[in-house]
C-alpha cells in the first residue's frame, strides 16, 4: 500500500509552544500563580493603617409593657463616626505572614516550572518516537521497493526457465 507523506513542516519548538498554549494544566496554575501574588500583596496591606466612616440612623425608646410600644415616645438616634486603627506591634505577625506568602509564591512557581518541563519532556518523547517512527519508515519504502525488485528479478527469470518453481 501507499504510506502518508511525512510532514516535515512540524519542528520541535513550534510543538512545545503549542503544548504549553493549549495546556490546561498550565493555563489553571498561571491563575492560581496570579492568586498567589495578590496574596503577598494582601499581606503587606497588613501595615497600612484602617480608616472607617459610619452613619447609623435609629429610632430608641424606653418601656416597660406592651402599651408603650404604640405611644409617641419613641426618640430618633442619629450617629456619625469615623476612625483610624494603626497597629503599632502585633508580635511579628505581619512580618512572618509576609514571609510565609513569599514562600508559597516560590513553592507554587516551582511547582509551574516542574509541570512546564513535564510538558516539555512529553513533548519532546513524542518527538523522538516520531522521528524514529519517520527513519523506519524510510527504511521500510527501501526494503519494500527491494523486495519488489528482487521479485520482478525473479518472476522474469522463472519466465524465462532459468529458475524452477522449487528455488
Amino acid at each position: 500500500g501507499d504510506f502518508p507523506p511525512i510532514s516535515k513542516d512540524l519542528k520541535l519548538e513550534d510543538a512545545i509552544m503549542t503544548a504549553h498554549k493549549n495546556n490546561k494544566t498550565l493555563e489553571e496554575l498561571t491563575v492560581v500563580k496570579n492568586i498567589q501574588n495578590e496574596m503577598v500583596k494582601l499581606s503587606r496591606s497588613d501595615f497600612l493603617p484602617i480608616v472607617y466612616a459610619g452613619v447609623s440612623l435609629g429610632k430608641i425608646t424606653q418601656f416597660t409593657d406592651g402599651d408603650d410600644l404604640n405611644t409617641d415616645s419613641w426618640q430618633s438616634d442619629h450617629k456619625i463616626f469615623t476612625g483610624v486603627k494603626l497597629t503599632l506591634f502585633n508580635g511579628m505577625k505581619r512580618k512572618q505572614k509576609i514571609l510565609q506568602a513569599e514562600s508559597d509564591v516560590k513553592a507554587f512557581e516551582e511547582k509551574w516550572k516542574m509541570a512546564k518541563e513535564g510538558i516539555e519532556l512529553g513533548v519532546r518523547n513524542a518527538w523522538e518516537t516520531m522521528e524514529t517512527a519517520r527513519k523506519k519508515l524510510v527504511q521500510t519504502k527501501s526494503l519494500i521497493a527491494l523486495a519488489q525488485k528482487g521479485y520482478t528479478i525473479s518472476k522474469k527469470a522463472y519466465d524465462v526457465g532459468s529458475k524452477t518453481l522449487i528455488d
